[in-house]
């Protein structure tokens, strides 16, 4: 991930309206702990909508904009503007409770159990969260381990969930060591990537 304005940035203000106009209640509050300065989490707990917090918050708040992506998008996808059954609703919430959200699995699944709005709408979720993974590519590049350069490279324009990723990667590369360069790298890019969407 770079500090510029990243594809999650790009996503929020053409769903925002759509979504938290017209429900009332703006779902990015329980992301509010994954901001880094005092100044953009006060904002955070204050906002009706994204747009309340762009001035206060810094364009490298990774963490909190991962989060309230994904929750936008899980009131897009799961919502009652879906058009999906009360179950699939439900399966679909249910999905997006991990930490990364529906994985490829749940994707299939909920496509071929609740229709194609609802997989499509998951889908484009998971082909953004790959975009996001691609964007930490450079971290690859520190990697001191023999092998593992290829590993990271290879995990991180495969997979699309942090966990797996996360796993895959201390296979590949070794336990998450703070001080070696590319963990590094991950580190301060992205909260996610060493514990911390929760809920994302």
């Amino acid at each position: 991930m770079v500090a510029n304005v990243t594809s999650y940035r790009l996503l929020f203000y053409v769903i925002i309206y759509v979504i938290t106009e017209t429900e009332g209640v703006w779902v990015g509050r329980k992301c509010c702990e994954y901001s880094t300065t005092d100044e953009c989490r006060s904002a955070c707990l204050q906002a009706r909508s994204k747009a309340d917090i762009t001035s206060h918050c810094r364009s490298n708040e990774k963490g909190l904009d991962a989060c309230i992506f994904k929750q936008l998008s899980r009131q897009q996808c799961c919502g009652r503007r879906s058009n999906a059954s009360s179950l699939c609703r439900h399966q679909c919430d249910d999905a997006f409770r991990a930490e990364s959200g529906p994985t490829t699995d749940d994707v299939a699944q909920l496509a071929s159990r609740c229709g194609v709005t609802m997989g499509s709408c998951l889908r484009n979720f998971t082909i953004e969260l790959r975009k996001n993974s691609n964007e930490s590519m450079h971290c690859c590049d520190r990697a001191t381990k023999p092998g593992c350069k290829a590993s990271c490279r290879h995990i991180l324009r495969t997979e699309t969930s942090d966990q797996v990723m996360a796993d895959k990667l201390d296979v590949a590369c070794g336990p998450v060591m703070p001080h070696e360069p590319m963990w590094k790298c991950f580190m301060h890019d992205s909260k996610p990537l060493d514990g911390g969407t929760g809920g994302v």
